[in-house]
């Protein structure tokens, strides 16, 4: 779920549970495509590709699943 959305660096706030692992986390994502962060912002529900071996780690394939978090899921 979307945390946060900065416009001027093309940077999102993600909150996320890796598979596998406990509890959820939240971590700073750049975007591959500058112009997904006219579709983001806070609460969203996203589906991405994450590449971690960048610095800042860079998020690509961005659909929007949901404009609101998912029934049951708190806030950020």
């Amino acid at each position: 779920m979307v945390v946060s959305v900065n416009r001027e660096t093309s940077s999102v706030v993600l909150r996320y549970t890796r598979p596998g692992s406990q509890p959820a986390t939240k971590h700073a994502f750049g975007l591959a495509n500058h112009n997904d962060v006219l579709r983001l912002h806070a609460r969203a529900v996203i589906d991405a590709t994450a590449d971690m071996t960048r610095k800042p780690w860079l998020l690509s394939n961005v659909n929007v699943e949901s404009d609101r978090p998912l029934k049951g899921d708190s806030v950020p």
